[in-house]
């Protein structure tokens, strides 16, 4: 160990010794300081081309062992411009020299250091710079007493202004060492570690605290730039750069290795101009891109490799939870190709693989090759649905696809023309619950391609049975573009439908015919059953038509009430909405059935339980209908031709008000065999046309109005023997009723007004009436009781009464 002990003493003697030197040389330099001043600053003037301010200049030894010129608040004004703005400002400006050239009177100045302020860089568009302080010959040789190798920057807040390609840029530098030439090029060579990070061009303005720091080395020559940065930093992402540009072209090559881009805080605030729509977890990218711009024009390539924790689109709501990809793109002339030779994606219980190519020409061309996998309740995350949707069962679809993004193509700029699609789904026993709802589908097998989809399935909504046998054109153009029409022709059998065949939570203003307005249809449709509310409807079958704006029923039959229901006619699609037009035929509707089935259409006056019969016969109608489809019922307008047979009404207050002034009871209960009659509907008004009355009571005639509001007007003409007959009949007086009849017979004309629940009834005159043709053919049938007495054929009384 003796050796060790020798080294050490050695070693203490030579430190020793060194201090001994550095004190002397120190304590030399001290007293020879004002004269190193007088020099340095001698030699400055002589070479600089603009000007310096300092407040005070001092000698500093502790850079040793080189001797440093210390200059305290420095201001130094730009070069080659008019108007000229600071070019430096800054605390302290170090020059430092060797101690052996000083000693031999030599101030060779090749290192500055500055120290806490600011430097503004500028290059204009001329080429020229604000920089050159020195006059051109002295940074000309390397013999010049003035030749800058070394620059040390210190908290200098740097700005890059390049007027030549719009590019702005500052940065707060806190340490870095640079070397430094200044000949025919400026060529820097160092470090550098900063933060607080400036960027404006003519796409991008950024503006954060980055921490950032790399190794460059930067030339700029008269028709030449050149940058590299090596293990450059923004926060703890790393890569590799180099930019040079000669000759007016420009081009840059970048490349990282398994680094955080997308998910780093900084760079996502860099890119989240172009990539607002995406959050991004934990991503490892590889990439490598070479960019190369000839005049105005970009031409890009690149490689990549990356993984993805997670992947938000926020903009349609897509989850992928992991994401690998691999593949390489091309970038020119506003025209690129993405290329994914390797795709495989996670999202819930899905899984996606297969290839992928996207180019951008004169038109968009999206190429893959994909296979899916996964339950009901990944595809629908994956797809991006908004409702819920769960369910059991494994679903597998295979998906080749091409499709072409034409944005010249007429009205629609973004009109999808599938010049290949093929979807081949899969899945047995597939359980679904969308919402409230319940689907259940035995077996699943679709076939779609560009031409269609074969649509033969059997499956369960809500335990209601459905079959579809549909042929559906347009379906893979619908999938990417809901704009694009959809074509639908075949059959669908329900057996049941009711108010919970499809449960929606949601609301909506839209009307139901909104989601058939990209739709063509041509479609039967048979339901089994059709219950809402007391409405019960079986056996109906309707063709159903639409093309343009109009939905068409050619034509709707069904069972209802007892009886049968016919109708043709369209929904109409206008301006002021919807329009539901057509043609009813009825064949033998038992009235009570009916007036029950529509809650005696939302009045008390004539319920179900004032009417019997059977009613046939034809309605033509017009009526408007609601966003949602409900029947505005006030603007109706409809002709009716109907007939009533084995019809009773029952206890109906204006003919009960009409039999207390005729003074006879059988008013409350008239039965007749046959009633025809044509009825009109008009501005919330019901047109009634004279028509004839024979019942088991009273024969008369009836024409009149009847208002929405129930407001009656009435005109009843009975015939007078018909009157003397029912008082007779039932024992009544005769003795204030004077008459007399021709032999045409008498007939009393009464006026029934006002509401239905409160009739007035009134005379209207008493005329001898002289018809062409017998007016009631039809005989009564005769009391069985002999003691009734017979209907008169003929009065030997004058009528009068007081019409007041």
């Amino acid at each position: 160990m003796n050796w060790i002990k020798k080294a050490f003493k050695a070693a203490f003697w030579i430190g020793i010794a060194f201090l001994l030197l550095a004190g002397g040389v120190s304590l030399y330099f001290y007293y020879q300081k004002d004269k190193v001043i007088q020099a340095v600053i001698r030699q400055l003037n002589d070479h600089l081309a603009v000007p310096i301010e300092v407040y005070k200049v001092d000698v500093s030894f502790k850079h040793f062992p080189h001797l440093a010129v210390v200059f305290t608040q420095v201001r130094c004004t730009e070069s080659t411009v008019e108007n000229p703005e600071l070019l430096l400002k800054v605390e302290n400006l170090y020059i430092k020299f060797s101690l052996l050239d000083v000693v031999y009177g030599r101030y060779y100045i090749n290192e500055i250091g500055l120290e806490n302020g600011y430097t503004h860089i500028k290059f204009f568009e001329d080429g020229s710079n604000n920089f050159t302080i020195f006059k051109t010959d002295t940074l000309s040789t390397t013999t010049s007493p003035i030749n800058i190798e070394k620059l040390y920057l210190n908290n200098i807040q740097v700005t890059l202004s390049d007027f030549r390609d719009k590019i702005f840029t500052s940065q707060q530098v806190f340490t870095s060492d640079l070397s430094t030439s200044f000949s025919d090029s400026v060529h820097i060579k160092g470090f550098w570690n900063a933060q607080n990070m400036y960027v404006r061009t003519p796409d991008i303005l950024f503006e954060d605290k980055i921490s950032h720091s790399a190794v460059c080395d930067f030339i700029n020559g008269q028709d030449f730039i050149s940058l590299k940065l090596e293990n450059a930093t923004i926060d703890r992402a790393k890569f590799d750069l180099i930019f040079t540009r000669e000759n007016s072209k420009d081009e840059l090559s970048f490349e990282c290795q398994n680094q955080k881009i997308f998910s780093n805080p900084s760079l996502q605030k860099i890119l989240s101009k172009y990539l607002s729509d995406f959050k991004v977890k934990n991503d490892n990218i590889s990439a490598k891109i070479h960019a190369k711009k000839s005049a105005d024009n970009w031409a890009i390539t690149s490689t990549f490799n990356g993984s993805f924790q997670k992947v938000l689109w926020t903009k349609s709501d897509i989850q992928i939870d992991e994401l690998k990809a691999k593949g390489s793109a091309h970038y020119e002339s506003n025209s690129f190709e993405i290329k994914l030779s390797e795709l495989a994606g996670r999202s819930a219980s899905t899984e996606v693989t297969g290839t992928l190519a996207i180019q951008k020409q004169k038109s968009n061309l999206i190429d893959g090759n994909l296979a899916v996998k996964g339950e009901p309740n990944g595809l629908a995350k994956l797809a991006g649905f908004s409702q819920s949707v769960s369910g059991q069962g494994a679903v597998n679809a295979q998906v080749q696809f091409r499709y072409r993004m034409d944005e010249s193509t007429g009205r629609n700029k973004n009109l999808v023309l599938p010049e290949k699609f093929e979807c081949v789904l899969r899945s047995e026993r597939l359980n679904l619950q969308i919402e409230n709802n319940s689907l259940s589908i035995p077996a699943l097998h679709l076939s779609i391609d560009k031409q269609g989809v074969n649509f033969q399935q059997r499956l369960s909504v809500n335990d209601r049975n459905v079959n579809a046998d549909l042929q559906i054109k347009g379906l893979a153009e619908w999938l990417v573009d809901s704009t694009a029409f959809v074509e639908v022709r075949g059959v669908l059998e329900i057996d049941a439908y009711d108010e919970n065949f499809w449960k929606s939570s949601a609301t909506s203003s839209s009307s139901p015919l909104a989601a058939l307005d990209r739709t063509l249809l041509d479609v039967q449709i048979e339901i089994g059953t059709y219950t809402v509310k007391q409405l019960k409807c079986t056996d109906i079958q309707a063709k159903v038509l639409k093309q343009d704006k109009n939905l068409e029923f050619r034509p709707l039959t069904m069972n209802l009430f007892g009886g049968t229901l016919e109708f043709e006619g369209n929904i109409n699609t206008t301006t002021a909405g919807y329009t539901l037009n057509g043609k009813t035929q009825l064949r033998r509707i038992d009235l009570t059935q009916l007036m029950l089935g529509f809650n005696n259409f939302e009045q008390k006056t004539l319920t179900h339980k004032n009417l019997q019969g059977k009613l046939s016969g034809t309605v033509q109608f017009s009526l408007p209908l609601a966003a949602d489809l409900d029947p505005d019922v006030r603007r109706i307008s409809a002709e009716m031709d109907l007939r009533v047979q084995n019809g009773r009404l029952i206890d109906f207050e204006p003919m009960d008000a009409l039999g207390r002034f005729a003074d006879v009871d059988v008013l409350k209960d008239i039965r007749f065999d046959e009633l025809n009659n044509r009825l009109k509907i008009e501005n919330q008004l019901i047109l009634i046309p004279q028509f004839e009355i024979r019942s088991n009571a009273l024969n008369l005639i009836l024409e009149g109005t009847h208002s929405f509001e129930n407001a009656i007007d009435y005109k009843v003409g009975l015939s007078l023997s018909d009157v003397l007959y029912q008082k007779r009949k039932y024992s009544r007086s005769l003795s204030d009723v004077v008459f007399e009849e021709d032999e045409n017979g008498a007939r009393i004309w009464i006026r029934i007004s006002g509401t239905t629940d409160e009739p007035k009834i009134s005379p209207i005159k008493a005329e001898l009436v002289r018809s062409r043709n017998q007016l009631f053919s039809k005989p009564k049938q005769e009391p069985s009781d002999s003691t009734q007495p017979t209907k008169p054929t003929k009065s030997p009384f004058k009528f009068e009464w007081d019409e007041n």
